[in-house]
């Protein structure tokens, strides 16, 4: 659904209907103004995907490459970044090395007497998180582009355009338009019936979207054993 469906099927619910041939944003209603509801769809699509991401992470999963300088030991994330799943060294493209990650107050612990590479492969082990930041170790003694991949769950952008769809999956998009009709029924003050049957209609969706989430994957994901480096 494109946001203006969303706010539409909410304004329907709410019997505050606009026409659908309006031009985007349409803040001439008496009551909702199409401004807020946008608002309210956006919050309600960052609470729909923190549950989402509970059973369904790997749709949100992208990647980034980062540019690696010598003594530079701080890297700004992706601006749209919710967690970090993985980090790797990837100057070898086709033998990969995973980064592990390491505590703030660990990160001085990691000299390079304590982690090197020897055949050249890789330069870099740990990271840490400082902030919006990456800090790696040992610190950089090479110049490399494109020389680490960060994998993580990202964001779903804000959306403002009409024909905007949200990244959420299709069969879940109904949520947000409960969850505007949520907000709307608090601006007019209406009656606990009223935002009972909403909240109950709400949380079926959601227990729905979390069963189906768990059942996704059959075949469940192995225990790979990790080896220690030497």
């Amino acid at each position: 659904m494109t946001l203006i469906e969303v706010i539409d099927a909410a304004r329907k619910v709410l019997k505050d209907k606009l026409d659908p041939a309006r031009s985007f944003p349409d803040n001439t209603s008496s009551f909702l103004e199409d401004g807020e509801m946008t608002t309210w769809y956006n919050y309600s699509q960052l609470e729909t995907q923190g549950l989402l991401g509970q059973t369904f992470e790997s749709w949100f999963t992208t990647s980034t490459s980062v540019d690696i300088v010598a003594e530079q030991e701080e890297y700004a994330m992706p601006a749209d970044i919710l967690r970090v799943i993985r980090v790797e060294d990837i100057t070898n493209s086709s033998a990969p090395m995973e980064i592990l990650p390491i505590g703030l107050n660990d990160k001085d612990k990691m000299t390079r007497g304590m982690y090197y590479d020897k055949s050249g492969i890789s330069d870099f082990g740990y990271y840490a998180i400082k902030g919006n930041n990456f800090i790696i170790r040992p610190r950089p003694i090479v110049t490399r582009a494109s020389a680490i991949k960060v994998y993580y769950s990202k964001m779903a952008p804000a959306s403002t355009s009409a024909t905007t769809c949200s990244i959420l999956p299709n069969q879940y998009h109904e949520l947000l338009m409960w969850g505007v009709v949520e907000n709307g029924l608090i601006k007019q003050e209406s009656t606990a019936e009223a935002m009972a049957v909403v909240l109950g209609r709400r949380n079926r969706l959601v227990k729905n979207m979390m069963d189906s989430g768990e059942q996704r994957q059959v075949q469940r994901p192995r225990q790979v054993k990790r080896h220690k480096r030497r």
